[in-house]
């Protein structure tokens, strides 16, 4: 009777063991599938600001600044950015757009599941009819992991550190500001749990041409 017991005590802790252990195993899974969703935006977001496009023109220039809609803060943030760029960073790279600079707007909206998810669209800021609308534009959804995003400027430092702020409007959307930091988030491990973040900090090249 005792080594049956002892049986079923045995068998019971294996079982529990290999049930966290399967359960640790899915959720390492899950977040390097979520990681690697993340990355991916985030890969193609700092590589197409790094290529943002601003004529040698000197001041007066316009079109060809950075947008900010501000769309919250935290995990529910839907912030939309947009500005002009080379090369097909969050583009489809066969499109005649992206031969030459085009502005991109990037941002979080609501797929037709009725779900926040990072899309894209893009057009040429130049050589439009007078009646086009880029608002017309659908837009390209490119991940179903991400669900928010957060963007702040910063054109200067203090201390060593960025002055970070989320508003930019006005005479600033006929600029580049100098810095931005990128925030998504992501679904979390748990039903109840805190979503996952993927932040990076990117400084514009070209931020001096636009002053």
């Amino acid at each position: 009777m005792v080594a049956l017991v002892l049986m079923v005590l045995a068998s019971t802790m294996i079982y529990i063991t290999f049930a966290s252990v399967t359960r640790a195993w899915r959720r390492a899974t899950k977040l390097a599938e979520d990681l690697h969703h993340g990355d991916f935006i985030m890969d193609q977001l700092v590589l197409g600001l790094r290529s943002a496009y601003f004529p040698d023109a000197g001041k007066g220039v316009k079109g060809y600044g950075f947008w900010l809609e501000d769309g919250g803060s935290g995990a529910g943030a839907a912030d939309s950015i947009s500005w002009v760029k080379q090369g097909s960073a969050l583009t489809a790279s066969n499109s005649p757009v992206v031969a030459g600079p085009h502005r991109i707007q990037f941002a979080v909206m609501e797929d037709e599941t009725g779900r926040n998810a990072p899309a894209v669209r893009y057009w040429r800021p130049y050589g439009q009819t007078e009646n086009f609308d880029p608002s017309s534009l659908e837009f390209q959804f490119l991940s179903s992991r991400v669900r928010g995003f957060d963007c702040r400027i910063a054109t200067n430092m203090t201390s060593g550190e960025w002055i970070w702020s989320d508003v930019w409007e006005n005479d600033d959307t006929n600029r580049l500001p100098q810095a931005v930091e990128l925030t998504l988030f992501l679904d979390p491990l748990e039903p109840d749990g805190e979503p996952i973040q993927v932040r990076r900090y990117v400084e514009i090249p070209v931020w001096r041409l636009s002053r």
